[in-house]
């Protein structure tokens, strides 16, 4: 019986096949396509004129093509799973209540006009809390709890060479205005667009609580970071060429001053690809282009400390770097200066906590020794 079961199935299947294949002879629909112009005249009219005649675009979308008609059946669908569900009780905890009181809360645009920004207040106390020294932490905070992506984009995805792995993406930051045309033109239309933008922000910022003038600072700044973003942006025809947006790295060394760069330095003896994200126009540009020249030994650092551990070893090893990398340097030491007897009490806690770290050719000396 099983036998004559699966070989009566096989026979249906068979025959559903032929028969679809009867009726579908082709993946393009013809009546979407404009034969009458000739494709080497105008290629989009000839692929997608029937298309455009039988769907003129209207106010409410940039474009429209079938994946925009098959979204809109899906929000459609949606929408009626939603009202459906609405309409029933459902049990506290479960997903019907969870979906319900979702959907019931979005839906309440009484409340929402009532409530205005009041439930981002807390947010944006947050935001404006934010201080030079605390951003990073405050930008990792945003990205952990998918608040929103300032600055960056990060998240897995498909290798696009490799779909049997996944890997990391790190995408540039993003834009309010679609792409980066919108805000290097110069034409008067374009012009007009990012006026009507910075206008739009505004409106925002004053509704959030923001006065006129913290409103037209904050849209300053934004809207130059914004720039910064769409220059360093591939353009339309760019972004079309996969081969430029497969940036594969084994390595992503975050900052590059003294420390990433000589990470950097060391990581380009092996195999491997590596790049150095830096935030300021050069290398080196922040601390480390600001430092003193001293090198550190590591006799003022806590034992048992990275701190202490780096500055030895790197002290140790600056010989080395500045020869290969032809620096001139010259040892020149350090002279830490007591006049009291209870500053001499603290040269000798400094001697010996630097012999603990394992700094060598400490020793304390006398007036008479700093005169030869």
């Amino acid at each position: 019986m099983k036998k004559i079961l699966t070989l009566s199935f096989a026979a249906f299947m068979m025959a559903t096949m032929c028969t679809m294949a009867q009726e579908i002879k082709s993946g393009i629909n013809i009546a979407d396509m404009n034969p009458q112009m000739p494709a080497g005249e105008d290629f989009y009219e000839y692929a997608g004129g029937g298309w455009m005649k039988a769907h003129p675009l209207t106010a409410e979308y940039s474009r429209y093509g079938v994946f925009n008609e098959l979204n809109e059946k899906n929000r459609e669908q949606l929408k009626e799973l939603f009202a459906q569900l609405a309409e029933g009780k459902h049990p506290k905890g479960s997903v019907g209540q969870k979906v319900t009181d979702l959907y019931q809360l979005a839906m309440d645009s009484v409340r929402l006009n009532r409530e205005g920004t009041s439930p981002l207040a807390s947010d944006l106390q947050e935001i404006n809390k934010v201080t030079k020294a605390g951003l990073t932490a405050s930008l990792a905070d945003i990205h952990l709890h998918l608040l929103a992506n300032p600055f960056f984009g990060i998240g897995v995805d498909g290798d696009l060479k490799n779909s049997s792995m996944n890997v990391v993406y790190l995408e540039a930051g993003t834009t309010g205005l679609p792409d980066r045309d919108y805000y290097l033109k110069n034409d008067e239309d374009s012009k007009q667009i990012q006026e009507k933008y910075r206008q739009c922000m505004q409106k925002l910022l004053e509704m959030a609580g923001y006065s006129r003038k913290d409103a037209k600072r904050v849209i300053t700044t934004v809207y130059k970071m914004e720039y910064a973003f769409a220059e360093a942006s591939l353009s339309r025809v760019e972004a079309r060429d996969y081969t430029k947006q497969y940036n594969i790295y084994d390595i992503a060394i975050i900052g590059g001053g003294v420390i990433g760069s000589s990470i950097a330095r060391e990581l380009s003896k092996y195999v491997l690809k590596v790049c150095v994200l830096e935030k300021e126009l050069d290398v080196c540009n922040e601390t480390s282009g600001r430092n003193s020249g001293v090198l550190h030994a590591g006799f003022n650092n806590k034992p048992g400390s990275l701190m202490a551990k780096f500055c030895v070893e790197g002290n140790e090893n600056f010989d080395k770097v500045a020869e290969e990398l032809d620096i001139p340097f010259k040892r020149t030491g350090k002279l830490v200066v007591g006049f009291t007897e209870e500053d001499k009490e603290k040269l000798i806690q400094m001697k010996e906590q630097g012999e603990t770290n394992g700094v060598k050719n400490l020793e304390i000396i006398n007036r008479e020794k700093i005169k030869e």
